[in-house]
């Protein structure tokens, strides 16, 4: 067994969650390793892995790399195997994969419902996956076997995949890569609506997917509140964090902007402001401050060091104001944030609408919402 067929086999190993009987497979919505995938589009969690086994065909995964996502079938380096983020593509493909437990279960067929599925014009508009790797981790006598093999897909919306001639019994868990794809008509984005698993004319299901799902999301949803309370290291350290890309505007821009939102500036205090040839930076609170980065000069000191912000999922964007109250300057709200059940922040300035940050593996921007006007984009 070779390095990479020992790490597939240690890793469906560890996924000792699933159990099955007759036809139902169940998850343990606690073991992060059942459904697992190298990536997925950040800024959308309707596109997760759990899409692929959730029955439905008008969801999906979707990859969340630059490109298409393919690549060779190889294994990436990741940060541990506890937490299995992706540190070094290594040129290999994004692939997701499920595992089925220590004792697995026997397989005939998988039927793949390739692109997005949900109608035809957005099946066209995203990318397929042409040829799709699959690695098996089976169990034979109590030690654990490994078969991969390749497969052209047809470009339809459902092909199926004989897997007899292969192995059938016990298997602990199944990985595809996109190895090659065809490309859509406007996304550069590939995905798989659905993946099915069928023995003797019969389909499994996956009974309690939902609420794995559910688990993976609400931990989504902290990670979410922990990277924009500053819990998480700083943008500014390469780490995680939120950051936009700062251009210098005349202050008279910059209230003109904030005006146009709804909000009086003639009670904020512009002093935060270095101004140098009709030009302004940003004058930052001081180090160990837990503050969005990218809301450090609108002051979210007050409502991030507040303890109640731990335990909810939305709060007040504030910044200082010129009048004093017992030495320190008196807090002005001037927008609000929230996390939703899919862990999306949604931001509100002003008068403005809601609008929806984008969001990378540890990173998030503002530069689609109104925010992004206030932080001189």
């Amino acid at each position: 067994m070779n390095k990479k067929e020992f790490l597939v086999a240690l890793f469906f190993a560890f996924m000792s969650g699933i159990v099955y009987g007759g036809y139902k497979i169940k998850v343990d919505p606690k073991v992060r390793w059942d459904i697992w995938g190298t990536s997925y589009l950040f800024s959308f969690p309707e596109y997760i892995y759990h899409n692929a086994f959730d029955g439905k065909i008008n969801t999906c995964w979707a990859e969340g790399v630059d490109g298409d996502g393919s690549g060779t079938n190889g294994v990436m380096v990741y940060t541990s195997f506890e937490f299995l983020e992706v540190m070094e593509r290594c040129g290999v493909a994004e692939h997701i994969s499920i595992g089925f437990g220590k004792k697995g279960f026997p397989i005939e067929k998988i039927v793949i419902f390739n692109g997005y599925c949900k109608n035809h014009e957005l099946w066209k508009m995203n990318n397929r996956v042409k040829k799709l790797g699959i690695d098996i981790v089976y169990k034979v006598y109590n030690k654990f076997g490994y078969f991969y093999f390749e497969k052209e897909l047809e470009d339809t919306e459902r092909e199926e995949i004989e897997i007899i001639n292969y192995v059938t019994n016990h298997i602990t868990g199944i990985t595809f890569f996109i190895l090659s794809t065809y490309r859509g008509t406007k996304y550069d984005d590939t995905c798989i609506s659905e993946i099915e698993f069928w023995y003797k004319g019969k389909k499994y299901e996956v009974e309690n997917l939902e609420e794995a799902k559910r688990e993976f999301l609400n931990n989504l949803r902290e990670q979410v509140r922990e990277i924009i309370t500053g819990y998480m290291a700083p943008f500014a350290d390469g780490a995680a964090g939120v950051g936009d890309s700062v251009i210098l505007v005349s202050l008279e821009e910059l209230q003109a902007r904030w005006r146009k939102l709804g909000i009086d500036v003639d009670k904020i205090d512009m002093e935060r402001f270095d101004i140098n040839e009709d030009e302004i930076s940003v004058n930052y609170p001081k180090a160990g401050s837990y503050t969005l980065c990218w809301l450090r000069f609108v002051g979210m000191d007050g409502i991030i060091n507040d303890k109640k912000v731990l335990k909810d999922f939305s709060g007040k964007i504030v910044t200082e104001g010129k009048e004093k109250v017992k030495g320190k300057s008196k807090l002005i709200t001037i927008g609000e944030w929230k996390i939703d059940e899919n862990a999306v922040l949604w931001i509100k300035v002003g008068k403005g609408e809601w609008k929806r940050a984008k969001r990378d593996r540890w990173r998030i921007s503002t530069e689609d919402t109104d925010l992004g006007k206030l932080a001189l984009l």
